[in-house]
């Protein structure tokens, strides 16, 4: 069998055949192109025997360049072939075969050695030809997003999304999980217990109607990313200290700029001249301390529309929607929050910290707590290779890590301290909220710029953790003995990936 109506996902058991149809369509592209087509891959799952699969088959053909003079050498001689130029993506042009009701070939024009569209397909495909426990994952994955997306193949391709992209960081082996080491960090976590002042501090309780508060956890979560610089000196708060501030302000004064109607009329530049004073300690717009005004500007305008234009401006008609859920055949609140700019992280970090705080609020109930995704962000990651509860294999990145190097991506540190709080969190006997809060605090504060193990102290007054944590004191960070950091240095100068983001 082979083809498929166009945007419809129906999945087919593996056919031998499909390998056949391959090599005579690599036979009859090489005939015409020759060594304009450097190399070609048969790649997507009916190259992965034993996956049940979409009836069309994916190539990759890799190219000397992606500019317009030579990808329009390949235009014309495909059309008579049968092929369609179809998109324009950043790394790949893409061409399909057959009619809109029965397309049998997918064509990608990939410039030789690019990682996203090349290799890392390829190393997709073989780790699952060789790992016979993650090709049946994927196999029931593909099965029940099949059933629920049958006639949206966007939203069927992008909820895939989560798994590749695991799958990928493991088939490149560049960062593992170190299992031993988890379990021994998870010890310690076990019997941590927060102070109850902990869910009771201003950001969660302030005075308000219940739409207004979730307004104000929305916004302030949309902007939570990379806030090296906020900082309100006076009041001895830094980056997210800064948000939940500023926010719970708004909120008591239920601020037009906590009202999706008054933010939807606004530009970016507009909001990001209203944003400066709020930023600042003093009121003045040149002392703001919150930088990359116009992106956080645009989120916030654009959830503004979006609140407008499908819930009635309302965040609790959000909720509604979602009816508790997080993942629910496209309606739960994670998969309503990834159509909102601000909230496309595939790791769900910005989500998570909204629903976070909407449970802590006592503002919804979550009916699929088992869908909670573990939090990431840059201090957490840095945690995670000091403990030693990951482990870099890969010299280049470590290196860079070591060297706090501008990287490109940060997904290979970034999937695999997901995986290790995901761990943790099993073993501890901890919910990923949970995690989140813990990890997250100690990081930020005892395991920062000067850890406490080395300085004898936390630099950070008052520390984020001991506010947290009901603790009888803190002279000694609570990993003491165990974390990997404490006496190798080569472990201890280990920094978070330094990259630009708008995901944490």
């Amino acid at each position: 069998m082979l083809g498929l109506k166009r945007g419809t996902v129906k999945l087919c058991e593996f056919h031998d055949e499909w390998a056949e149809f391959y090599e005579q369509e690599k036979q009859l592209l090489k005939n015409v192109f020759g060594d304009k087509i450097i190399d070609m891959e048969h790649i997507g799952s009916t190259a992965i025997p034993g996956v049940p699969a979409k009836p069309i088959i994916d190539i990759n053909a890799a190219i000397k360049s992606l500019d317009k003079e030579t990808v329009d050498e390949f235009i014309e001689p495909l059309q008579k072939l049968g092929y369609a130029y179809m998109h324009e993506y950043p790394n790949r042009k893409f061409f399909v075969k057959g009619p809109e009701e029965k397309r049998t070939h997918h064509l990608n024009l990939v410039e030789v050695g690019n990682q996203t569209d090349w290799h890392d397909k390829i190393l997709f495909r073989d780790y699952l030809n060789s790992h016979q426990e993650a090709r049946d994952e994927y196999g029931k994955l593909k099965l029940d997003l099949a059933s629920k997306f049958a006639d949206d193949r966007e939203s069927y391709t992008k909820a895939k999304e989560g798994f590749i992209q695991k799958i990928i960081w493991m088939a490149r082996d560049k960062v593992v999980v170190n299992q031993k080491q988890c379990e021994l960090i998870a010890d310690r976590l076990r019997p941590l217990r927060f102070r109850r002042e902990h869910f009771k501090r201003p950001f969660l309780t302030f005075k308000s109607d219940a739409e207004t508060k979730l307004r104000a956890f929305l916004f302030a979560s949309a902007i939570c990313h990379q806030t090296h610089t906020l900082i309100y000196r006076k009041k001895n708060l830094k980056g997210w200290g800064c948000l939940e501030d500023t926010y719970t302000i708004l909120g008591e004064a239920n601020s037009p700029l906590l009202d999706p109607e008054y933010l939807s009329k606004l530009s970016a530049s507009e909001l990001s001249e209203l944003l400066k004073p709020i930023f600042t300690e003093d009121g003045s717009p040149e002392n703001c301390t919150l930088d990359r005004l116009d992106e956080r500007s645009a989120f916030l305008i654009n959830i503004s529309q979006q609140l407008k234009e499908n819930y009635d401006g309302k965040v609790s008609n959000l909720l509604a929607e979602s009816n508790g859920y997080l993942i629910n055949n496209g309606s739960g609140l994670y998969e309503l929050l990834e159509e909102i700019d601000g909230f496309a992280d595939p790791l769900k970090k910005k989500s998570t910290v909204f629903v976070q705080l909407v449970k802590n609020a006592n503002l919804i109930q979550i009916k699929d707590p088992e869908s909670i995704e573990p939090v990431m962000d840059y201090h957490m990651q840095r945690l995670m290779l000091r403990t030693g509860c990951i482990e870099v294999k890969d010299e280049e990145l470590k290196r860079a890590l070591l060297e706090r190097q501008k990287l490109e991506s940060d997904s290979d540190v970034r999937l695999a301290s997901v995986e290790a709080v995901r761990l943790m969190g099993k073993l501890a006997q901890k919910d990923f909220f949970e995690m989140d809060e813990l990890l997250w605090s100690l990081s930020r504060s005892c395991c920062h710029e000067k850890p406490l193990c080395t300085a004898g102290h936390c630099t950070k007054t008052p520390c984020t953790f001991f506010t947290f944590i009901d603790l009888q004191g803190h002279e000694r960070c609570i990993f003491d003995g165990i974390c990997s950091g404490q006496n190798d240095e080569s472990y201890r100068k280990y920094w978070q990936p330094v990259v630009e983001t708008n995901y944490y």
